[in-house]
């Protein structure tokens, strides 16, 4: 199995941990960069993502909330023309002044 080694994503987010009302997690992701070594024009192909017609993928949440292990973005996601509910669990911390998010 090989490992992505090349992706474009762009992402916006608008999150505090105190403010999860407001919170917004959004990104794309340019389908046509994908790099997945000898398996990558497979992948892009009409048979799986179908990046010709569909050259991007894209996550936008519609709320954020605390679970017992971090928080929850839910949302649609939508790849291959096709969007569903889709939910990334993910941690956050602040150290130095710089977020990580892990998820």
């Amino acid at each position: 199995m090989s490992a992505v080694s090349s992706l474009v994503m762009i992402c916006e987010k608008r999150f505090q941990v105190n403010d999860l009302e407001n919170a917004k997690i959004a990104a794309e992701v340019d389908v046509t960069s994908l790099t997945l070594g000898d398996v990558s024009d497979r992948a892009k192909s009409s048979e799986f993502l179908n990046a010709e017609a569909n050259p991007t993928a894209s996550f936008t949440s519609t709320s954020v909330e605390k679970t017992d292990v971090g928080f929850a973005a839910i949302g649609k996601l939508e790849l291959a023309g096709v969007t569903k509910d889709f939910t990334i669990n993910f941690t956050f911390e602040e150290n130095n002044g710089t977020a990580i998010v892990r998820g």
